[in-house]
C-alpha cells in the first residue's frame, strides 16, 4: 500500500478529540461565572438559601457551557471512527461521562441545599 503524501493525509482526528477535552478548563471557569451570574442577577448573593427554581435556572445553564466541549469532542471522534480509527470513541466517552458528572454534581448539590434548608 503507498503512503499518501503529507498534503493528502487525514487530520489526527482522534488527537484532535483528545485536546478538545482541554476546553474543559475553560468550560469550567466559564460554567462558574454563568452560574454565578445568573444567581446574582436573582438576588441570590448569599448562597445560604436557595430556591430549587433559582437553583435550576441558574445551574442549567452553567451546565450547558460547562458540556460544550463535548459537541467539539463528539464532532472529532465520530470523524476519527468513520476513517477507520475506531479509538476515537474513548474521548468521546470521557467527555461525555465528564459532563454527566458535573450534572449530578450539581443536581446533587442544590438537592442537599434544599434538605438543609
Amino acid at each position: 500500500m503507498m503512503a499518501l503524501p503529507a498534503w493528502k493525509a487525514p487530520p489526527d482526528d482522534v488527537g484532535r478529540a483528545w485536546h478538545a477535552c482541554w476546553l474543559f478548563l475553560a468550560s469550567f471557569v466559564a460554567a462558574f461565572v454563568v452560574g454565578e451570574g445568573i444567581s446574582a442577577a436573582l438576588g441570590y448573593v448569599d448562597h445560604g438559601e436557595v430556591s430549587m427554581r433559582a437553583g435550576l435556572l441558574a445551574g442549567i445553564p452553567a451546565c450547558v457551557v460547562f458540556a460544550l466541549p463535548t459537541l467539539l469532542v463528539a464532532h472529532y471522534g465520530r470523524r476519527a471512527v468513520r476513517e477507520g480509527h475506531p479509538q476515537g470513541q474513548v474521548p468521546v466517552w470521557v467527555a461525555l461521562g465528564v459532563s454527566l458528572a458535573f450534572l449530578v454534581q450539581n443536581l446533587a448539590a442544590l438537592a442537599a441545599g434544599l434538605l438543609t434548608a
